[in-house]
């Protein structure tokens, strides 16, 4: 624990240990605790400022000593050999995802000990209202993904979850020379709603070396919303210089729906000399915590420089068809306007959207990704205030 400016408070955990610090301040007939700390400075309970008398304490909050008849070094002298805290350096789980009833949850957490203490390690699954869920003992035997013996990094596994929600593992540790206890609040969070992924993508426009995108993210829960969702797009390919609007917030997406990018994704490139592929990342969090990843290549078209506005509108038919996991549908526009383009099966229930947004007029072409989705017949229907079409198309993994 740390108090004003930083300061340790000697590894005691007064929230734990109340009862202690009520006790200790009652037998000495004052109304707080006082507490050195190793640059020999004292602070009373509340961190209200200096007050003129050291103070140590042990474990149990029995006064040891004060400053009368000891000088500065004797006296941290005697602060090092009683208070050399252990305490939680970090706290990590092994996948930020989860899949429900599968995945076995790792927890590593990487202890500070320099007063080599016995000590005793809990990982807490925590739901996020603080319900405790599921713990377990972490140890740091070499034996539980905690890499070698003795090194201070100690690991252990949960149970699998069975609800779609969000967790938090937090660490209980137990100094068992002092039979002090601390719990480090500021753990790891993990979550078993969706995966949130990547639905498609959408060519708006063209600007010299500049390709503007729309993105489409689609939660795989069956039953819980994906709240605050936003997603960062990146790409390692060389011959994209940067990305505008890399970094957009989508809101909430409900289960097995998706949404779309509120704005344009802008690929500089460095040049455009031919159809090609280029590479995209996604980082996709929730409430500011990365919990998905996705990625996927893009096609981009060699556009002719004469090329002209369409005039009338069409619906092609998707390539390749039949398609695993990913295909092309292309549509024109010959005017401007409110323009979807959804996926069915083939009792007429809609499964996702791929456009919903006021489109110019001009030549589109969207790519799914039906990854998450099981073989058979689908159907898109491209829809605007003019036209509507539907075509077939088929899924085969």
């Amino acid at each position: 624990m740390y108090g004003p400016y930083g300061l340790k408070l000697l590894g005691i955990d007064l929230a734990e240990n109340a009862s202690l610090v009520s006790n200790w301040a009652n037998n000495l007939g004052i109304s707080y605790p006082l507490l050195l700390d190793l640059n020999y400075a004292v602070w009373n309970y509340y961190g209200m400022g200096y007050i003129p008398h050291n103070v140590l304490l042990d474990t149990s909050m029995i006064v040891l000593y004060t400053n009368y008849g000891y000088d500065k070094p004797v006296l941290l002298s005697l602060i090092n050999q009683y208070y050399s805290p252990a305490y939680v350096e970090n706290i990590s789980v092994g996948r930020p995802f989860v899949r429900l009833n599968q995945d076995t949850i790792v927890v590593n957490a990487r202890l500070v000990n320099g007063g080599n203490h016995a000590l005793s390690v809990k990982a807490i699954m925590n739901s996020l209202d603080n319900s405790v869920l599921d713990s377990t003992i972490l140890y740091d035997d070499g034996n539980h993904q905690d890499s070698l013996a003795g090194d201070l990094l100690f690991g252990g596994f949960i149970r699998p979850v069975t609800v779609e929600s969000e967790f938090m593992v937090t660490v209980k540790m137990i100094d068992l020379d002092y039979s002090v206890s601390n719990t480090f609040p500021d753990g790891a969070r993990f979550t078993s709603i969706g995966p949130v992924v990547l639905a498609s993508y959408l060519e708006i426009s063209r600007v010299a070396n500049r390709i503007f995108y729309k993105i489409s993210l689609y939660n795989e829960s069956v039953s819980a919303t994906a709240t605050a969702i936003s997603a960062r797009v990146q790409s390692d390919d060389p011959n994209v210089i940067s990305i505008l609007n890399n970094f957009q917030n989508f809101g909430d997406i409900l289960p097995m729906q998706s949404i779309q990018s509120p704005s344009n994704f802008g690929f500089n490139f460095a040049s455009l000399p031919t159809s090609f592929n280029f590479a995209m990342q996604l980082e996709i969090y929730s409430h500011g915590i990365l919990f998905w990843k996705d990625s996927s290549e893009i096609y981009v078209k060699l556009q002719s420089d004469n090329a002209t506005l369409p005039k009338t509108y069409s619906l092609g038919q998707n390539f390749p068809n039949p398609f695993n996991p990913v295909t092309s549908i292309e549509f024109d526009l010959a005017d401007n306007g409110m323009t979807t383009l959804k996926i069915y099966n083939t009792l007429g229930e809609e499964l996702t959207t791929l456009v919903s947004d006021n489109l110019s007029a001009g030549h589109y072409r969207c790519e799914w990704n039906a990854a998450e989705f099981p073989s058979g017949i689908y159907f898109y229907r491209l829809t605007t205030e003019r036209f509507q079409n539907q075509k077939k198309m088929i899924l085969l993994k």
